[in-house]
């Protein structure tokens, strides 16, 4: 049992980082989000550190990610003990924990999301479910890899 649930957290953490190979560009850390958020005279925001957890949640649920099962067995992290990094090349990441209750195999996550442009429909570099992450150096180094074409 132990290995499989070594297999399947090994799978997610390797769909998080795609398959060709990475490289680090340096950002800014932040661990508590800003407070206000920025919106263009449009009336649509573009993605920045205050709302990027918000964006991230919705598309987690709405993509997939979660095990099938309740939504009320799902929970988040609260935005407060998210940490958000601004990459050089303009997108923002975002790390947090979830208790997804309804995984058979293990229920702490770690949801990573990499986004930036319009808020509403966002540029993806990547979004997903894999294992806890237990430092901050191993947070920074994930949202500083960015996925090439």
């Amino acid at each position: 049992m132990r290995h499989r649930v070594f297999l399947a957290v090994s799978l997610l953490a390797m769909s998080l980082t795609a398959c060709a190979a990475p490289t680090e560009r340096p950002g800014e850390l932040h661990t508590t989000p800003p407070a206000a958020s920025t919106t263009p005279t449009s009336g649509v925001a573009e993605v920045n550190e205050a709302n990027i957890y918000e964006i991230c949640v919705e598309k987690i649920i709405n993509a997939g990610q979660l095990a099938e099962g309740d939504r009320a067995n799902v929970s988040f992290a609260p935005q407060s003990e998210a940490t958000t990094l601004i990459r050089d090349d303009g997108y923002i990441g975002v790390y947090f924990e979830a208790e997804d209750g309804n995984s058979t195999f293990q229920s702490a996550a770690g949801i990573v999301c990499i986004a930036k442009g319009n808020s509403t429909n966002p540029d993806w570099d990547r979004f997903g479910v894999g294992p806890v992450l237990l430092t901050i150096a191993e947070i920074e180094h994930t949202l500083r890899l960015e996925v090439m074409p």
